[in-house]
């Protein structure tokens, strides 16, 4: 059976097209309903072969075929062997990838300059997002609980992740000493743990206007990698990587190329990640919007915010 991809990460496709005819690229790592994911061989790397509907991110390939990935999906199994048989092609047991036609997306996070009034509007716009549509069962109730002032929200039913969640929350906004951000990698159940999508939306900004703190984190970014990798899920690994490398999801990367322009679709966008994830994800955004919002109004930090001027 034959799978055509008809949208791949460009630096993934760069990767497997520099790899020889008939080499091992990985094994089957996951299965789900959406998404297969191959743990590369010799990289440390995890492809994503997905459905057209799962928002674009690094090292992924999405095919419009739902017929056939899902037959595919069915009958696949984890370890299975995945070789590179062509320049643009995969073969995974009877099945064929086919990436040869497909339109290559960049997924690199762009370098923004700070504008004050450009970050209070995008505050502005995510947070009335987040009041009228976000998920509630992850970082949400914390974040409008801190800067918002909904205490309403907050109540005796939230679990023990939320508690620890609002108490990390607490402790980063009071100094936004990156340290701080260590106690949200794991943090939360499921795939991806709320506390990596946190992390993930704020490290896009932080990435973007590229000042404190993520000078800092950079500065020790392998260290920041093994915690990582020792804390969490597979999948939050890799995300996390990517946006510690530079690349993020194409919903995340939208919104902050757009800004003050962002829309409602483009939230939405990212909202439709995983079951709370997409909200978790805004949270991490708006949450970093503010933080360098704060460091200008506050004059600055001496490793970098004073570049924001």
């Amino acid at each position: 059976m034959y799978l055509y991809v008809n949208q791949i990460d460009d630096e993934l496709k760069h990767y497997l097209s520099s790899k020889k005819k008939d080499e091992l690229v990985g094994e089957v790592h996951s299965v789900f309903d959406r998404v297969i994911n191959i743990h590369t061989e010799t990289e440390d790397r995890l492809i994503s072969v997905a459905s057209k509907d799962i928002v674009q991110s690094p090292d992924m390939m999405k095919t419009t075929n739902d017929v056939n990935f899902k037959a595919w999906n069915v009958s696949l199994k984890q370890s299975k062997k995945v070789f590179l048989i062509g320049n643009y092609q995969l073969s995974v047991g009877e099945h064929i990838i086919d990436f040869e036609k497909a339109i290559s997306r960049r997924v690199k996070i762009e370098k923004l300059s700070y504008s004050p009034n450009k970050f209070g509007k995008v505050i502005d716009k995510i947070d009335m997002f987040l009041a009228l549509d976000g998920k509630q069962a992850g970082i949400l109730n914390a974040y409008q609980y801190l800067f918002n002032q909904q205490k309403a929200n907050v109540n005796s039913k939230l679990t023990i992740h939320q508690r620890a969640l609002m108490d990390c929350l607490i402790l980063f906004q009071r100094s936004y000493d990156p340290k701080q951000l260590k106690g949200f990698i794991g943090l939360g159940i499921g795939l991806t743990p709320s506390g990596d999508d946190f992390l993930t939306g704020l490290l896009t900004v932080l990435q973007a206007y590229d000042g404190y703190p993520i000078s800092e984190i950079m500065s020790e970014r392998q260290a920041w990698l093994d915690l990582i990798k020792s804390r969490t899920t597979t999948v939050s690994y890799y995300m996390l990587k990517h946006c510690l490398q530079g690349s993020t999801n194409e919903g995340l990367r939208q919104i902050i190329i757009k800004a003050e322009n962002v829309s409602k679709k483009d939230m939405e966008q990212v909202l439709s990640i995983g079951s709370t994830s997409g909200t978790d994800m805004l949270v991490g955004v708006v949450t970093g919007y503010r933080m360098i919002r704060n460091l200008y109004l506050l004059g600055g930090k001496e490793d970098g915010i004073e570049s924001y001027h």
